[in-house]
């Protein structure tokens, strides 16, 4: 639930990784960081198998946003630009009291 936490990962071989994990309510945030050894275009796709979506944001070290979906509007993918070194943090939570299971295709080009 807290940035200091966060679970590393890194974009395998191919550029591609995908998170799983499950956001019990809007109060109960998951944390990830990457830092990428390349710059490029990150492409996002957030899935819900439960139909129950997990918002997605992310930002920079220095807490600038950077990209955030909007799954009240149907925003559940798109893409922004990262930096070779620089590290992100990705945080999903649920939308509302209800959990969210989600699956995070995350896709450098």
């Amino acid at each position: 639930n807290i940035k200091g936490v966060a679970d590393r990962f890194d974009l395998g071989s191919d550029g591609t990784i995908q998170l799983a994990g499950t956001s019990e309510s809007d109060r109960d945030k998951d944390f990830f960081i990457i830092t990428p050894a390349t710059s490029g275009t990150l492409n996002v796709t957030v899935q819900s198998p439960n139909g129950n979506f997990a918002q997605l944001e992310v930002e920079t070290n220095q807490d600038v946003n950077v990209f955030e979906t909007e799954p009240n509007d149907g925003v559940n993918s798109g893409s922004f630009q990262v930096v070779a070194g620089t590290t992100y943090f990705v945080r999903l939570r649920a939308r509302g009291g209800q959990p969210a299971d989600y699956l995070v295709d995350l896709a450098l080009a």
